[in-house]
């Protein structure tokens, strides 16, 4: 009887420890995963020509919204002109 309760107390044991392995596994995973959005946030550098038009045309649009309508109405006689 002593046998089979120390064969379940090492079973355990052994599952006990692979779960804190992998909660540890995924707390430095979580953790990478993180600290590549911190860097990629606060580094600006472009990834390539298509990710600066990007920028480009969401700075526009942004500016365009928050112009006025007779902000635009100048820009469109500019643009035809």
């Amino acid at each position: 009887m002593d046998e089979i309760y120390e064969n379940k107390l090492i079973h355990y044991r052994r599952i006990e420890n692979i779960v804190k392995n992998f909660e540890e596994n995924e707390a430095k995973i979580n953790e990478s995963i993180e600290a590549i959005r911190r860097k990629s946030k606060s580094d600006n550098a472009s990834i390539g020509p298509a990710n600066d038009i990007l920028r480009y045309f969401y700075t526009l649009e942004q500016q365009y919204q928050s112009d006025d309508s007779e902000t635009r109405k100048k820009a469109t006689e500019y643009v035809l002109e």
